[in-house]
């Protein structure tokens, strides 16, 4: 069997988060028509979900699975990616144009809905990193859970 790459096993785990979000949206709404629409193209700097209420509003929803935001208590906020491979810088997900960032945390079994606009106010007032794994590098600031949250 092929061994996957570091870069298959992200997306698993984000499909994973996405599907938590939407078990956790339908619990809590009603009426509300949830879509997965992070796998079309058109989508990529828009969000993972798109919600309608039953009012017809539209929202957006990024979603992040982070394995270790209960240790840390770091957001995770990316500016930048570089693929290795193609030699290709990418944006981050700060520059996507959704209305909510939701950030999943299994092993605490906590979802984080924060609002997008205010979050992108204030995300680089985080700590600067490069976080290198074997096929990317992330160009990112680290914010403080806890600070973030009460703004």
């Amino acid at each position: 069997m092929a061994q996957l790459t570091q870069f298959s096993k992200d997306l698993i785990k984000g499909k994973r988060g996405e599907d938590i979000v939407k078990d956790v949206l339908f619990s809590l709404t009603s009426g509300y028509k949830i879509e997965d629409v992070s796998d079309d193209p058109q989508y990529y700097y828009t969000g993972d979900l798109r919600v309608t209420t039953p009012e017809g509003k539209i929202y957006y929803l990024e979603v992040k699975n982070d394995s270790r935001i209960h240790e840390t208590k770091n957001l995770l906020l990316e500016d930048e990616v570089y693929f290795k491979e193609t030699g290709e810088f990418r944006k981050g997900n700060m520059y996507c144009k959704s209305d909510v960032y939701v950030v999943v945390s299994e092993s605490d079994r906590k979802v984080y809905f924060f609002d997008f606009g205010t979050l992108k106010q204030h995300y680089k007032e985080g700590n600067f990193e490069c976080i290198r794994h074997q096929a990317q590098d992330t160009y990112c600031y680290l914010c403080n859970l806890t600070t973030v949250s009460k703004k």
